[in-house]
Parts: C-alpha cells; structure tokens; sequence
C-alpha cells in the first residue's frame, strides 16, 4: 500500500494535478514507518528518471506537519495532527487550499467504521469546508465492515495473490491447541 501511495503522490505531483500532498495514518507508529520509506524512495535516482522529463515537481520535500506545508511538498502524519488543539502546520498551511491538494489516507478502514470516537474527527477533517478538499484517496489492506465490502474500490489485491505472486510469504502458524509449550511452538514457527 505505501508503495501505491507514494507513486500516486509522484505521479500527481510530477502531473502538476496538485501541488501538495497530505498522507494521514491513524498512529505514529505507521507514520515513522510511512516517512521511513517514502524517503527512501524519493532518494532512489531509477524511480525519478522514469518521471517525464517535464514534470511540473519533481523533488518533493518528505515532511511530517512539524514543519510548513509548501508547494511541491509530501507531507506524512497522523490523524491526530488534525485535531484543532494540536501544535501543526496543516490548518495554516492547507485551509483553502484543498483543490490543489491529494489527501491519502492510510488505513482507510478506520473511516468507514471508527470504533475510537476521536477517529471519528478524522472523517470530520476531509469534509471540513475550511478546506474543499478535492481529491481524497482512501486506501486500506481491510476494505470490509463486517460482511459488506465497500463499494468504491478501484483495485483489490488479495492476500492469497500476493502469496502466489511472491510479494508476501506464506503463512504459516502454529495452530492453538498444537502440542507442547511456549518454547516448542516457537521452534516449529523458526523450522
């Protein structure tokens, strides 16, 4: 998913379709690791000379919202960074801008169904007129309430594809009621 995520920011920015991006995640955990990765991949020189060569951006600041938010800008953060009483660059650097802004948002799932009250504010935040935003992108590894799947997904690649096609191990576990102890269960998942 990260993957996806940040060849659509590229691709959007590289496009001049936007001029920021704003990833939102719902921990500081994903967050840490969505930095990690998409900085990682920002430095690698194949990704970039695949872009056009007339691309309206074409190195995009990897940032978290501790610091402003500025045209050609990926910003990486967690929900929480939204709420009004915190200390971030989102409201300052992004209300009225919107139409010229791609929001990603990780872990879409969380949206669909929020069990946390406070994640409720994270639906709140995308639809908040002080900011129009035009382009929203919800991606999710769960995209499933219950039994129901939800109806807008553009692409679905399952866990067994990935298996098949070598992007994920297979799984393979040691049931609960297996024989032996702690130690003995750890040693059938190592062998």
């Amino acid at each position: 998913k990260s993957y996806v995520m940040y060849g659509i920011a590229r691709m959007m920015l590289a496009e001049g379709a936007v001029d920021q991006v704003l990833v939102l995640c719902p921990s500081n955990t994903i967050e840490t690791g969505l930095l990690g990765k998409f900085r990682l991949l920002s430095a690698d020189k194949t990704l970039k000379d695949l872009l056009p060569s007339g691309s309206k951006i074409l190195n995009p600041r990897i940032i978290n919202a501790s610091n402003t938010i500025e045209k050609g800008d990926i910003c990486v953060e967690n929900i929480h960074a939204t709420y009004v009483k915190t200390k971030s660059a989102i409201e300052d650097s992004l209300a009225g801008k919107g139409e010229r802004t791609l929001v990603l948002n990780d872990e879409a799932h969380h949206l669909m169904s929020p069990t946390d009250a406070a994640l409720k504010k994270w639906k709140e935040f995308l639809i908040d007129p002080k900011y129009s935003f035009k382009f929203i992108v919800n991606v999710s590894g769960t995209c499933y309430i219950g039994d129901d799947y939800f109806s807008d997904v553009i692409h679905r690649f399952a866990l067994r594809d990935s298996i098949e096609q070598k992007f994920v191990k297979s799984i393979r576990y040691v049931a609960e009621d297996s024989s032996g102890g702690e130690d003995e269960k750890f040693q059938k998942i190592y062998d």
